[in-house]
């Protein structure tokens, strides 16, 4: 079901390794064949539409139970609402300082930000189908909820839906493709700029 996405991951994990050479010959050989996969230099692939649509859509998936969630955990601790907000903060902010470094190192054509992202997402998932059951039981069973929270669990589940599809597509592996050329191209510079140093030595 899920293609396109372990190919990512499988392209990400065996270009990782040929990349610890330092031969500039066969950097540039690892660098074209991402110019295959990416087929044309420039296009939408290369803008990382895939990632940022699914960025925002896994946060929003993520940011809507969060009030729900702390109001039963605040009842049951016998808390004040007033402090709702902390909560809120407390489980969004750690959330956001691991999404936010992995998106932009998967940008960098990193792999192990890129298994961290897709972990964070089935994370997502779990927590709006929770949220998606929950609200359904409410609704069945004439408990205090409301239409709004029920739209909103649906919501959560539809945007994780065309966020794993975003992720899975075609494009996005082209996206992918176009990162690592770009890793091996900062990489093959950086070899470079060593050599030139240490010739002037």
């Amino acid at each position: 079901m899920l293609i396109q996405l372990k190919k990512n991951l499988e392209l990400s994990k065996s270009t990782t390794k040929r990349m610890v050479t330092n031969d500039l010959d066969e950097l540039e050989h690892i660098k074209d064949d991402m110019k295959e996969l990416m087929e044309k230099p420039i296009g939408f692939h290369t803008m990382g539409l895939p990632l940022v649509v699914s960025f925002i859509l896994t946060l929003l998936s993520f940011a809507m139970p969060q009030a729900l969630i702390w109001e039963a955990v605040f009842s049951f601790m016998g808390w004040p609402d007033y402090a709702l907000l902390g909560g809120i903060i407390l489980t969004g902010l750690p959330y956001c300082l691991i999404m936010f470094p992995s998106l932009s190192l998967i940008a960098r054509g990193n792999y192990t930000a890129l298994k961290v992202y897709i972990s964070l997402m089935y994370f997502t998932s779990a927590v709006a189908l929770l949220y998606l059951g929950h609200s359904l039981w409410a609704l069945m069973f004439g408990e205090n909820t409301s239409t709004l929270t029920f739209l909103s669990s649906c919501l959560g589940v539809i945007f994780m839906l065309i966020a794993f599809k975003c992720i899975n597509s075609l494009m996005f592996y082209k996206s992918n493709a176009f990162y690592l050329h770009n890793r091996i191209w900062r990489k093959q510079l950086e070899i470079q700029r060593k050599s030139t140093s240490n010739l002037k030595k």
